[in-house]
């Protein structure tokens, strides 16, 4: 627990049809490891637009709020790729949250940084595209 708080954020997207592909299937996942980790579930945020863009920044807003404020010292995403499908902006968010005190999970329980697992992805992703 980095500022205190037990309050988490879930993040979803839609990213095609499947089943965790939709949102709602990953906020139900979301909400069982959230509260399996011990946090309390203060908010939801759907995404429709990519977090580099004026809406996705939008969409964003109230979540980042809340990290800089320390009501929240987490943020569940499925996946990494449930930010964004081009992983520099994935991982702008990550580092983000992680200078706001905001460890970033995935439904594994992964915890999200720009540590080393995050600097070998981006090292295979450049631009999002795999070199």
């Amino acid at each position: 627990m980095i500022n205190k708080t037990m309050g988490a954020w879930i993040l979803a997207r839609n990213t095609g049809t499947t089943k965790y592909n939709l949102a709602k299937n990953q906020i139900s996942a979301l909400q069982s490891e959230l509260h399996s980790e011990g946090y309390i579930h203060v908010g939801t945020r759907t995404m429709h637009f990519s977090p580099k863009c004026d809406y996705g920044q939008r969409e964003l807003e109230r979540m980042i709020d809340a990290a800089t404020s320390g009501s929240i010292s987490a943020v569940f995403v499925f996946s990494i790729r449930h930010i964004s499908k081009d992983y520099s902006t994935a991982f702008e968010l990550v580092d983000k949250l992680n200078q706001l005190g905001v460890i970033v999970y995935d439904n594994e329980g992964y915890q999200y940084s720009y540590d080393w697992h995050c600097k070998q992805i981006g090292k295979r992703f450049k631009g999002g595209k795999r070199v």
